[in-house]
């Protein structure tokens, strides 16, 4: 499974609980748009979930700790499921995040490629009491925090694409 976030230049991935991404930029969403595309569903932690618009053509299902029906922002419902079980059902999905479901994949060793989209001159106004939760550094506990690849979309975005640590 590979992991698609989007992150500022100083390393965030959201500014509080209830972040909207409206901060992410037009050429970033495209990115998105792109890669999310091929490869299978994208999953998200039911809290992501929970506020992501409808995607054309995509199915989003949301990750929970154990099966239980998660209620969208637009009144939708979807039957919720653990990462391990999503994970073997859908080992080439992308997984968008939240930064907990994330580190969870992570930890668990679903995810064996990050796309980490940087937003060049996007600085984020985070939340005291989240300051760290949402900040990309806790990644690299699992992943080498050089890039093996980096790609430039314009002045204003970089796909930066990270390997795991092997043995970590």
């Amino acid at each position: 499974m590979k992991l698609l976030m989007a992150a500022s230049i100083d390393g965030y991935t959201a500014t509080g609980p209830n972040d909207d991404m409206s901060w992410t930029s037009e050429g970033d969403k495209k990115v998105f748009r792109l890669l999310s595309n091929v490869d299978g569903p994208l999953l998200a932690g039911s809290r992501t979930w929970r506020h992501m618009p409808v995607l054309p053509g995509r199915a989003l299902l949301p990750i929970t700790r154990n099966p239980r029906i998660v209620t969208h922002i637009d009144a939708t419902a979807a039957i919720g499921e653990p990462i391990e079980t999503l994970a073997s059902r859908y080992p080439f999905a992308w997984h968008i995040g939240g930064m907990q479901s994330a580190l969870d994949a992570m930890s668990k060793g679903f995810i064996h490629e990050i796309h980490l989209c940087r937003s060049i001159g996007v600085r984020l106004d985070v939340e005291d009491n989240f300051h760290s939760k949402y900040h990309i550094s806790r990644f690299w506990k699992f992943f080498n925090m050089k890039p093996v690849r980096t790609m430039r979309f314009g002045p204003t975005l970089e796909v930066n694409v990270h390997w795991p640590i092997r043995g970590g």
